[in-house]
């Protein structure tokens, strides 16, 4: 079973009104991880301020920011493009045998 690890790498902000340090943009990736097999996907979610929800800068949480994002991401999107690579990384498609050319070969 593949588990997910979702973590924000970097956020961005503005002064929106009279509210100092909005968090306009955040960089986000999501590592899966199976076994021995690890895939990674990264991310940038912007954001509307609404400035009456307002969190201070200060009390932020990659929680919390990563809540943000699940909203409006697609998440199946992001975790079936995980496992797909997992996936192919532990069944690796056989690669065709390069054969010589038989008209060649005689």
């Amino acid at each position: 079973m593949v588990k997910y690890k979702w973590t924000v790498t970097g956020l961005y902000t503005e002064t929106v009104g009279d509210k100092e340090n909005c968090v306009i943009v955040a960089d986000y990736n999501v590592v899966g991880t199976e076994g021995n097999y690890r895939s990674t996907i990264a991310g940038s979610q912007t954001f509307v301020v609404d400035e009456n929800v307002f969190i201070p800068y200060k009390d932020l949480t990659n929680d919390l920011v990563v809540d943000w994002i699940k909203n409006l991401v697609n998440i199946a999107d992001i975790i079936d493009f995980i496992d797909t690579d997992i996936y192919t990384k532990e069944n690796p498609p056989k690669k065709p045998t390069d054969t010589p050319l038989p008209w060649i070969l005689k």
